[in-house]
């Protein structure tokens, strides 16, 4: 910065080298500061333009930070301002905030600000454009610079919904300034949503229902609610803020669940609950049981108990209680991932499975965190004895109706089992995996839980929970004795 006749101001610059690519950071950092406000009414210093631009080569993560700040330096007043503009008193008008949605028999407020340039001082008389249906008033009318104000816009219920832009007026002598508000305008919901599908009683709905309503006037978003009881103490699904009258679900219900559904149509006057309450059951899915039969617990473990008459072969790396991560409700069993070679197994208790004409499956929650997301170094599988333990057999992916197996263990990491299909690489939630029995009919089964791993690292491991043996049993067929009346020959 040179002055005439006394020569320079203010230096800015570097002492030693510097470099390209930082250089270019520096400089155009400093002069967005500059221009930051871009009516020029507020210029910063030299040195808080210093300041911006060296943050901004400290955000580029180079190693060059610390040298830049030591080698750029400001000789002179650091807090001399450049003159980008001549200085004339003068006001400016801001509003906030600058968007509101408002009931048409409702009130709302923003706040007006009234700022100096320049050290202008003189009062500023302040007026509204008309909006149909509403009035505005100031709290402080007029106002001198610097200061702020309360705007109160109120309703008198007679606008239409829609949209209108208020335009708030500052006038000081010669000087005249605007702010503008941004109205969205909604008039009471008077009538409900109309539910239309899933249909009222309706059966084998999918899971991932979509659901649709029929629209209501003057309504901004409606709210889906999913319960499990007719009084909806027991929501399992809600979904805001929906602007279409259909939503489908992002995550799946339960199968072969009885649910009821409503809607309501909300706006900033309030909400408006649909009139009725539809019920619809989902179709059955694996390892439940058809309409017409009925569900027979066979064996069931969540490990609350601890590991009770399972079987824990092995010393260093073996399956253990623990209450890390639980499906329900504090326990689960754990098999962790070890910086070494193991093969680590859980054997259950003998259970016999039903010969039954209907299904029979185990089922079981599991999550597991191996060492590597995209290679299968280690892997779990689950094995099957029908002879007390003699030989083991692994069971089949095809027996599996939900998350099979996902991979097959890679050879050349030492894994003991190597080469099989295997549950790999890592999940981030529990999930439900259903086992056909059908080749176990009539048989007393062990079930053996099995992780082997190799050589690449260590890792959380495999977690399982709530293990279950049931079968499907025909409901019982109602029988009736009719009785007819006697007649006799000749009467």
């Amino acid at each position: 910065m040179i002055e005439p006749v006394n020569g320079g101001l203010t230096f800015f610059g570097s002492s030693d080298s510097t470099y390209w690519d930082e250089d270019e950071v520096l400089e155009k950092a400093i002069f967005d500061s500059l221009y930051e406000d871009m009516t020029l009414d507020q210029v910063p210093s030299i040195a808080i333009m210093t300041q911006y631009g060296l943050q901004m080569v400290d955000n580029m993560s180079t190693s060059l930070d610390n040298y830049y700040r030591e080698t750029y330096h400001i000789f002179g007043d650091p807090s001399l301002q450049i003159l980008m503009k001549p200085k004339f008193p003068d006001f400016r008008m801001a509003v906030e905030p600058s968007e509101i949605k408002t009931c048409n028999i409702g009130s709302s407020e923003a706040m007006l600000t009234v700022t100096s340039v320049n050290e202008y001082n003189s009062p500023v008389n302040l007026t509204a454009s008309a909006v149909s249906g509403f009035m505005t008033t100031f709290a402080e009318n007029p106002i001198t610079p610097t200061g702020s104000t309360p705007v109160t816009i109120a309703g008198d219920g007679t606008a239409a919904s829609g949209s209108e832009t208020l335009v708030i007026s500052g006038t000081s002598g010669t000087l005249q300034h605007t702010a503008e508000i941004d109205i969205s305008i909604f008039a009471p919901i008077t009538s409900s949503p109309q539910l239309l599908t899933p249909a009222n009683q309706s059966k084998n709905v999918s899971p991932m229902t979509a659901f649709t309503w029929g629209a209501s006037a003057n309504t901004e978003t409606y709210k889906l609610q999913v319960a499990t009881d007719e009084a909806f103490s027991n929501v399992v699904a809600e979904y805001a803020g929906i602007t279409e009258t259909t939503f489908t679900l992002p995550s799946s219900l339960a199968t072969d669940t009885l649910y009821y559904w409503r809607v309501y149509a909300e706006n900033i006057c309030g909400s408006v609950v649909s009139a009725q309450v539809f019920n619809f059951r989902t179709s059955p899915g694996p390892g439940d049981c058809a309409e017409g039969t009925t569900k027979e617990q066979v064996f069931f473990d969540d490990f609350e108990a601890g590991l009770g008459d399972w079987q824990n072969p092995g010393q260093a790396d073996t399956f253990n209680i623990t209450t890390v991560r639980a499906y329900s409700p504090v326990n689960s069993v754990l098999a962790g991932v070890p910086n070494s070679l193991s093969d680590q197994r859980l054997i259950s208790p003998a259970i016999s499975v039903p010969e039954t004409v209907e299904s029979a499956s185990l089922i079981f929650w599991h999550r597991w965190t191996f060492d590597d997301a995209v290679a299968c170094n280690d892997g779990a599988i689950l094995e099957a004895s029908i002879n007390g333990g003699t030989t083991w057999t692994q069971v089949a992916k095809t027996s599996m109706l939900t998350n099979p197996y996902n991979g097959t263990i890679r050879s050349g990491q030492f894994n003991p089992i190597a080469g099989k299909q295997a549950w790999c690489f890592g999940t981030e939630e529990w999930v439900r995996t259903v086992v056909d029995l059908t080749p176990y009919y009539g048989e007393t089964v062990q079930f053996r839980f099995r992780l082997g791993t190799g050589i690449t690292g260590g890792a959380e491991g495999w977690y399982i929970d709530d293990v279950a043996v049931q079968s499907c049993v025909a409901n019982p067929v109602e029988t009736y004795t009719i009785y007819l009346p006697l007649v006799l020959a000749g009467e």
